[in-house]
């Protein structure tokens, strides 16, 4: 059965998370490819540390990418656990989500190389080249090649999300999403939409600064940390568009109405 044959009964009964009710908690086939391109992308950046260390030297070299790794693994956990929740809330496996999830597939398996490039090189950058760098930056240009690949392939992803979540939105009638529901999906909607607005001004702040100016295009996603604040706050204020709802409810039942009647 699809999300969207689900009766009032079976609506009322399904769990809820930050006031969504989440349709899709069983895992679908098309979840199952998504999440098999998540561990290729895992795959890639774990094969992309270099052979097995053969003497202490080797361990110790090896070890010191160990923190850029991690990041890495951080960022692709951050994509996967915003489409899970997707996921999880809408429960679609329609046309237009199999392609929207492909795209996202293919941009996740390109995206782990500049993600790569760029914890390696801002790990070395920020340790004075304590730990290693596979990637070779020699000028500014390199630089800021860097941060534009980046920043664009981190837009194409985030504006991917954002797509999902107006897809949702658009299936609101379908889906029978209540007030609550549509309000979170908007901001959801609206944070990715402003975190690929992010990624593209740093993309472009790297091609147009001169020099070593460019090294300002990353420090822009921390602006993605406060959109994201002011998007936790709206969530938590999302259940309470259900209260007059319920109140009305309450109010139409057949003992309110009686009290009323008595009361008069």
């Amino acid at each position: 059965m699809s999300a969207s044959d689900l009766t009032q009964a079976q609506l009322a009964a399904l769990p809820r998370h930050d006031g969504f009710r989440l349709r899709g908690v069983g895992i679908n086939r098309l979840e199952t490819l998504v999440y098999a391109a998540f561990a290729f992308a895992l795959t890639l950046l774990v094969i992309s540390v270099g052979a097995i260390p053969e003497n202490l030297q080797e361990l110790v070299a090896a070890l010191k990418q160990v923190p850029a790794l991690a990041l890495s693994f951080l960022m692709l956990m951050v994509i996967w656990r915003a489409y899970s929740l997707w996921s999880e809330r809408f429960g679609l496996d329609d046309a237009a989500s199999i392609w929207l999830s492909s795209a996202l597939m293919f941009t996740v398996m390109v995206y782990v190389y500049p993600l790569r490039a760029m914890t390696v090189a801002g790990a070395s950058f920020f340790t004075s080249g304590w730990l290693p760098s596979e990637f070779q930056i020699r000028s500014a240009t390199d630089l800021g090649g860097l941060f534009a690949t980046y920043g664009s392939a981190f837009a194409l992803l985030a504006g991917l999300m954002a797509a999902h979540y107006h897809l949702g939105l658009r299936r609101a009638g379908q889906l029978q999403l209540d007030a609550c529901e549509q309000e979170v999906a908007r901001a959801e909607r609206g944070f990715w939409l402003y975190a690929s607005a992010v990624g593209l001004l740093s993309a472009v702040a790297a091609l147009l600064l001169p020099g070593y100016w460019k090294t300002l295009a990353p420090w822009l996603y921390f602006l993605i940390g406060i959109l994201g604040w002011r998007l936790s706050r709206r969530v938590e204020a999302a259940p309470l568009l259900l209260a007059p709802a319920a109140d009305n409810q309450q109010r139409d039942t057949p003992e309110a109405t009686a009290d009323a009647r008595r009361a008069s």
